[in-house]
């Protein structure tokens, strides 16, 4: 994975090129990897849900200190709001780029 990287390709395009060179054979794709449209979209949101990912790990901590359960129960369903709020938006976001 690191050669592959080191000349910019992925592993599979890679490992198209050794066979092309050693043994003369062309690998044809079932398929055509396409470019998301949307991509700076989901960039945000990857970011996003690693930040309620974070949040999570600080509620299970607190937890597991005996931190007030209270709390705990809000801040979960605030971030439930923020993670079914972010699902909605991957799923209008692929659902743009089919159309």
């Amino acid at each position: 994975m690191e050669v592959a990287a080191a000349q910019g390709l992925t592993a599979g395009q890679l490992a198209r090129k050794i066979v092309a060179r050693d043994l003369g054979m062309v690998a044809k794709l079932n398929h055509v990897r396409r470019a998301v449209a949307n991509a700076a979209i989901l960039r945000q949101l990857l970011g996003d849900l690693g930040r309620v990912g974070n949040n999570l790990n600080q509620i299970a901590a607190r937890l597991n200190a005996g931190g007030r359960h209270e709390e705990s129960i809000q801040d979960l369903d605030r971030l439930r709001g923020v993670l079914e709020a972010a699902l909605a938006c991957v799923i209008a976001t692929l659902k743009r780029r089919r159309s």
